[in-house]
Parts: C-alpha cells; structure tokens; sequence
C-alpha cells in the first residue's frame, strides 16, 4: 500500500482509496469563522464565544477524519491477511512543505490505527523501506527519476506502462515479503482478498 496525498492510498492491485481532503472542503468555512474571531474585541464575551466556534469547528474536521480512517482501516484489515505499507519519515516531510496535506490525509494516524487493529482482526501489518519505491521499475528494477507530477511510470529497459502509485506499491509489497510465509500476496505481486496461502509468490515469480 502506497500512501498519497492525491490518493490517500494505492494497493498493489490498482484499488486506490480516495482521499476526502476533509480539511480542504471546509477551507471557506474555516476562514469565515476564523475572520469573525479576529473581528472581536480582545478579552470579550464575544471573543470567546468566537474562539470555541472555531475550535469547535476544527474538531469536527477532527472527527469526520477519524470516522473515515477508522472505517477504512476496518475494511482494508477484513480483506487482506497481509498489508505492507512504507516507514515513512512524515514528520521530516511535513516539514519540507507537504505538512497541512499530511496531516489532513492523516497518514501517521491511519498507520497507528492499522497496527493496532492488525493482531485482532488476524492481520500482519509490515513495514518496508521506502527508499526509492517509486523510482524503482517493479518489473526490471531499474532507477528512474521522476517528478512528483509524473503519474504513470514507463520503463525505457523492460516497457513496463504502469501507474505510479501501483508501481510502488509493487515494490513495497515486494520489500515487505521477503521472509513472510502465509500471507495472501498474488502472482502479479497485487494483494488479494484474504485466502491464507503457504507461500508468497513475488513478482519475479520466486517462492518466498
């Protein structure tokens, strides 16, 4: 699974789950409220009146998130054995300027959640290294650069046309396996609907 700011997620098998943007939607309302609270007179009723409105707000923002990833948590962890996900530095890279799309796609929340959920619903959460998943062909394995707004990924070497984000959930799922018996990975390398398998077939058609 690659996690996204676009999508908030792509699974190997070309599932991509969509990311509601959830504070982005209300971005108008947010900047209403916010406008009538730099409006009030210091110290005043109405100032605080206008502080709770909008902290109110934002925990509403806070909330509808909440519901959604626990949702998609619980639905993703009843269909697969096996999720492979990136160990992604996203503290570091909210602070080179994707932080407020981070943060609203609640990347770290729903990769807690997920864990924690994992042991009861019968599911083994893995974490690969995420250097170079999307740069890397998971056909041929070859590195090539790409820009962030370069969507589909087509290998000068091997001319694998694949899209982006599956390509790299590919190579996480790939990583993840190696070593992990009785998970549900498929012969493409695509994660399927919960069936307990003895093997793992990687995508270079090796039994793990």
């Amino acid at each position: 699974m690659d996690l996204g700011l676009i999508t908030l997620a792509t699974l190997s098998n070309g599932e991509k789950i969509k990311n509601p943007h959830h504070l982005k939607l209300h971005e108008e309302q947010l900047a209403f409220v916010q406008r009538e609270l730099s409006k009030k007179k210091k110290e005043s009723h109405n100032k605080k009146k206008a502080k709770l409105r909008v902290a109110k707000f934002h925990e509403r923002v806070s909330n509808t998130r909440l519901d959604f990833l626990h949702k998609t948590a619980n639905q993703l962890l009843s269909a697969y054995s096996l999720i492979a996900m990136e160990k992604l530095a996203s503290q570091d890279m909210a602070m080179q300027g994707y932080g407020k799309g981070i943060n609203d796609a609640g990347w770290g929340m729903f990769a807690n959640m997920l864990s924690y959920k994992a042991e009861n619903a019968g599911c083994k959460i893995v974490f690969a290294d995420p250097r170079n998943t999307s740069k890397e062909c998971s056909g041929c394995q070859r590195l090539v650069e790409k820009t962030l707004w370069e969507r589909q990924r087509n290998c000068p070497s091997c001319g694998l046309s694949i899209d982006r984000d599956v390509n790299a959930a590919i190579n996480i799922l790939t990583r993840a396996a190696v070593g992990i018996t009785g998970s549900n990975a498929c012969e493409d390398g695509a994660m399927v609907p919960s069936m307990k398998q003895e093997a793992i077939i990687l995508p270079s058609g090796r039994l793990v």
